[in-house]
């Protein structure tokens, strides 16, 4: 039971005769070990207590306001559950767990939505978020989550308008997927696309100021809207305007590697896998020393159900000559499913067993490994992490 795990700890976490000695690494655990026991418990304020008699005693200051954080939301003290999260945001502000424990504070989940929320919860968090913003002028998190929970189309357009020119500018291919993550609402998508597309796409073409600002704009600004609007167009199931926008940003730039890659995506969600694994070769015929396009190009080969193709491409990086048993000494569980299925649909239900199989193995193999890890963590006495360890193998056949 919880109440004889934390009584069977009380010998190892008497207070130390000097509170100002810097904390034994094994006290400060095995303290930190005892209020996690106690929080899963249910005794968040038997936690807090634990955590005000023990302060001094305990090495790892984050951790411990991290648990003091949890203990004030379970115990429904949101005002001092603000306040932790607050300097726990000061310490990592793109920590998303962090936002998560603040926004709980607060009453919201990620999974709300503004359309959903009382106008004053979202009044209230946009007040919080708009100092944080000022204070972290440049954490990526905080200005997601202006976007996630604005209160209407006009705020989601104006904290557009904040996010998207620096990158723009710079270039950064996952702009788009980090937009997507946090527009929820349907009338959001069509103020992203009437800024992007009637706004910044005309003037970033004309060389003027996306921003209205007098300064101009590099050629490269109209090469990267014109890959955030075939994006935008993909993502929006309108595939045909999602090729032809990435045809102009190819003849804009045609040495764009990108570019490439994202022609192939278009048709591989189209289904013409064939075509796709035309355009992801020619993508990787531009950088043959690029592992991510390798894998790339694997991975489209095997979705294609191209076996022998796959397997000339992913053994240019294995050191051995044997590419094929490489592979499975390597674990490379996405090489051994992606094949798996690959001969599933070509009807080869031998070779398919023997893929899956490789690939519980190395599942197996990972929990096996493990038990030399026992003895080395219980020593050094990092009990909590240990803890975590235990659960994840616990859960490693959950498909999670």
């Amino acid at each position: 039971t919880f109440e004889d795990s934390t009584g069977g700890l009380e010998p190892w976490v008497q207070p130390a005769d000097d509170p100002t000695a810097v904390p034994k690494a094994a006290t400060s655990e095995i303290q930190l070990y005892k209020i996690m026991i106690l929080i899963e418990g249910g005794e968040h304020a038997r936690a807090l207590a634990a955590m005000d008699a023990a302060e001094t005693n305990i090495a790892d200051k984050d951790q411990l306001l991290v648990f003091r954080a949890e203990c004030y939301l379970a115990l429904g003290q949101t005002a001092e559950a603000e306040a932790a999260y607050a300097k726990l945001i000061a310490i990592n502000p793109e920590n998303l767990e962090y936002h998560k424990g603040m926004l709980a504070a607060k009453g919201v989940t990620l999974a709300d939505k503004p359309a959903d929320m009382e106008p004053a919860a979202l009044d209230s968090l946009h007040t919080t978020y708009a100092t944080l913003a000022e204070t972290y002028p440049k954490c990526n998190a905080v200005q997601d989550l202006i976007l996630r929970f604005s209160r209407n189309v006009a705020d989601y357009k104006t904290q557009l308008q904040v996010v998207l020119p620096k990158p723009l500018r710079k270039g950064t291919p996952s702009l788009f997927n980090r937009i997507a993550g946090v527009t929820t609402d349907p009338a959001h998508w069509g103020a992203l696309e009437e800024l992007v597309v009637s706004e910044y796409l005309p003037r970033a073409a004309a060389g003027t100021s996306m921003t209205g600002g007098d300064e101009a704009e590099p050629p490269s600004t109209h090469l990267w809207v014109l890959f955030f609007v075939a994006q935008l167009y993909q993502a929006t199931h309108r595939s045909e305007l999602a090729l032809e926008t990435i045809n102009a940003a190819i003849a804009h730039t045609p040495t764009v590697v990108d570019l490439y890659a994202f022609k192939a995506v278009i048709y591989g969600q189209c289904g013409d896998h064939v075509t796709a694994v035309e355009w992801i070769e020619f993508a990787r015929s531009l950088d043959l020393a690029d592992r991510y396009l390798n894998t790339t190009a694997g991975k489209y080969l095997l979705a294609a159900d191209m076996v022998p193709e796959a397997m000339d491409v992913v053994r240019l990086f294995t050191k051995d000559s044997d590419a094929y048993n490489s592979m499975f000494d390597m674990q490379t569980l996405w090489y051994e499913l992606a094949r798996g299925e690959a001969h599933v649909r070509r009807g080869e239900l031998g070779p398919a067993l023997k893929m899956f199989t490789f690939a519980m193995d190395a599942i197996d193999q990972y929990v096996t490994d493990q038990y030399e890890f026992h003895k080395y963590a219980l020593r050094c006495f990092s009990i909590p992490i240990y803890i975590d360890m235990l659960r994840t193998f616990r859960a490693i056949h959950s498909d999670k």
